[in-house]
């Protein structure tokens, strides 16, 4: 069975650090989860985005799907 993490912050992200995320996740993805959803608005949800892309290097089944919130929505990285 395929496990899911949903990533859904506020736009401004102060408060959490990059490698307490990326621990976070790393542990997450050691306890079988392989699909992430983002939700592309905030800080936060690009911060989950760009700390996934570089794990895809070491943990090439991982999935990150972006969860657009609008119709019109812009993505700011097509990359992520």
């Amino acid at each position: 069975m395929n496990k899911t993490a949903i990533f859904i912050g506020h736009r401004e992200c102060l408060q959490v650090k990059e490698s307490i995320l990326e621990s976070i996740i790393i542990d997450l993805i050691e306890n079988g989860i392989e699909t992430f959803l983002s939700g592309g608005m905030g800080n936060f949800d690009w911060l989950s985005a760009n700390i996934l892309y570089h794990l895809k290097e070491k943990y090439p089944k991982i999935n990150n799907i972006l969860v657009i919130p609008y119709l019109n929505f812009n993505i700011g990285n097509y990359s992520y």
